[in-house]
C-alpha cells in the first residue's frame, strides 16, 4: 500500500490547496457550495402550499389504504368460504371412496366375464355388438363377443384389478 505524501490546507476562500511533498505540486479545489445545494428561505404562504400538497397526498393515500383494507377483508371472506366448499367436497369424495371400495369389495350385483385368464367387470346393463343387442348377464356365455370387446378396448369392459398379495 502507498504512503500518503499529501498535505493539505483549506482557506477560508473556499479553495482547498493539497500538496504533495514528494514532488512538490499543489493542486487547487474549489470547494465553495453551488447555489443550487442551498437551502432556500420559504415564505408563509408557500409553505402552506406545500403543506396542502402533502396532506392532500397523504390523505389519498390512507383513502387508499381503506379501499385496500376492505378489499383484502372481502377475499378473506371469499377464501374462507372456498376453504369450506373445499372441506365439504373432500368429505364427499370420501364418502364416496369409501362407498365405492365396499361396493368393490362385496362385488355387488356386477356381471363378471373372463377371457385369457382376465377378469373384466361389465359396465353397463346392456350393448349392441355389431348390430345384435347382448345383456350383461348374457355375456357370461359368449366368450366370443367378450374377446371382440377386450380386442377393441370397449368402456363396456373394466379389467379387474386383483389385490397384491400380502408381504410376509
Amino acid at each position: 500500500m502507498a504512503e500518503d505524501t499529501t498535505t493539505g490546507t483549506i482557506d477560508t476562500t473556499g479553495t482547498t490547496d493539497i500538496t504533495d511533498i514528494t514532488t512538490g505540486t499543489t493542486d487547487t479545489t474549489d470547494t465553495t457550495t453551488p447555489a443550487a445545494d442551498v437551502p432556500q428561505q420559504l415564505t408563509p404562504a408557500q409553505l402552506k402550499k406545500q403543506l396542502a400538497t402533502v396532506t392532500k397526498e397523504r390523505d389519498k393515500a390512507l383513502g387508499a389504504v381503506e379501499a385496500l383494507k376492505i378489499t383484502n377483508a372481502a377475499q378473506k371472506q371469499t377464501i374462507a368460504a372456498q376453504e369450506q366448499e373445499l372441506e365439504e367436497a373432500e368429505g364427499v369424495i370420501a364418502e364416496q371412496t369409501t362407498k365405492l371400495a365396499e361396493a368393490d369389495a362385496k362385488g355387488g350385483d356386477a356381471v363378471i366375464v373372463t377371457h385369457e385368464k382376465k377378469q373384466y367387470r361389465v359396465i353397463g346393463k346392456q350393448l349392441n355388438v355389431d348390430g345384435h343387442v347382448h345383456t350383461a348377464e348374457s355375456l357370461t356365455k359368449n366368450p366370443d363377443v367378450v374377446a371382440q370387446l377386450v380386442r377393441s378396448e370397449s368402456g363396456f369392459l373394466q379389467l379387474v384389478e386383483k389385490p397384491a398379495a400380502a408381504k410376509k
